[in-house]
């Protein structure tokens, strides 16, 4: 398969343009962005367990957005917190566009409801509600972005993780939090992820007791049980593989209709073969993040909860976890040499 032109570098207010001078050659095509996306555990001051955060977006229009209180345990569903009083399809906003060229902001914004999402190489800012009533968050990228560029795994890619703090519901709040935007060479052709569209993501974040931050992102697409892979330990060298092999036994989801065989694994191993093990364990569950859980969806499946790397386990002070898995089903699994066992 080998390893696809990966880039780490940190952000420039170029990067941030629909269609941004780095992906202007043979290979990307050109590419412009059609899609964004924030996401990310929101860690709120006397809340028992995070809540999750998604806003989905095209640039001249928003597609969804949530804050969901995540299920009880890894086989429930959430439950909103909010999603009819922040913007959502139908909500008329101003598009993506530069705001301010000396500092390198770009802004997408509505008015009613209120939203405003505002990025640049050194600080993002994002506001849902009237005067930030809900959410207002703001905080610094961390030094590098990652660039995939378009190949025979997934379309051209930026993925930036920040760390952010500020508000929820008036109380103090904070976040390890990730912005991806998605890159296309046709973009009038490409709209929303299709209903078969086939993947399994694994993407976490976590800041260490010693104050160190970490990610991990694995990314299965094709049937043969291996992906692409990424760690990070803050002072140390990133390491890539397109080799990661998931370890993982999956469980049928227990709330979906008679005949839907959709799965979803709790418990998940990763091995690099050239980095150190990964681990995680699933504590909190949802499908989709929309406001009601989307049992319509067959294939897809979503796990939150913890990780750690290595053979002894620890805690992170924040993190955020997001498994993602598109056509999850038993015949899929089987294919990718992990098997199903209820």
């Amino acid at each position: 398969m080998g390893i696809p032109k990966i880039e780490l570098r940190k952000l420039t207010a170029n990067d941030l343009s629909v269609q941004p001078d780095c992906f202007k050659n043979d290979v990307d095509k050109d590419a412009e962005c059609y899609m964004f996306a924030n996401y990310g555990m929101l860690f709120v001051e006397d809340e028992k367990k995070p809540l999750f955060y998604f806003r989905h977006s095209g640039i001249n229009n928003p597609r969804w957005a949530g804050i969901v209180h995540l299920g009880d345990g890894p086989f429930s569903t959430q439950t909103s917190a909010h999603h009819n009083d922040i913007a959502q399809s139908d909500t008329e906003c101003i598009p993506w566009k530069l705001v301010n060229e000396e500092k390198g902001i770009y802004e997408i914004s509505s008015k009613d409801p209120f939203s405003k999402l505002s990025y640049s190489p050194d600080e993002f800012e994002w506001i849902e509600g009237k005067e930030g009533s809900i959410l207002n968050i703001k905080g610094k990228p961390i030094p590098f972005a990652i660039f995939v560029h378009q190949n025979d795994i997934q379309d051209t890619y930026i993925l930036q993780y920040a760390t952010l703090e500020g508000t929820y519901e008036g109380r103090p709040v904070k976040g390890f939090m990730a912005h991806d935007r998605i890159f296309h060479s046709t973009i009038n052709n490409v709209d929303v992820i299709k209903p078969d569209y086939t993947y399994t993501l694994g993407i976490y974040s976590g800041i260490r007791e010693d104050g160190r931050r970490e990610i991990f992102d694995a990314y299965f697409k094709d049937e043969n049980g291996k992906g692409i892979a990424i760690y990070w330990l803050e002072g140390e060298d990133p390491i890539f593989t397109d080799e990661c092999v998931m370890e993982a036994d999956w469980h049928h989801l227990p709330y979906v209709p008679e005949g839907d065989n959709t799965v979803v694994a709790t418990e998940i191993t990763y091995r690099m073969p050239n980095g150190p093990e990964i681990h995680y364990t699933g504590k909190w569950g949802a499908k989709g993040f929309t406001e009601k859980p989307r049992i319509e969806r067959v294939g897809q499946s979503h796990s939150l909860g913890t990780w750690y790397v290595g053979d002894t386990p620890y805690k992170h002070s924040i993190w955020s976890v997001l498994n993602e898995n598109m056509n999850a089903t038993p015949e899929r699994i089987n294919k990718m040499g992990l098997k199903v066992v209820d």
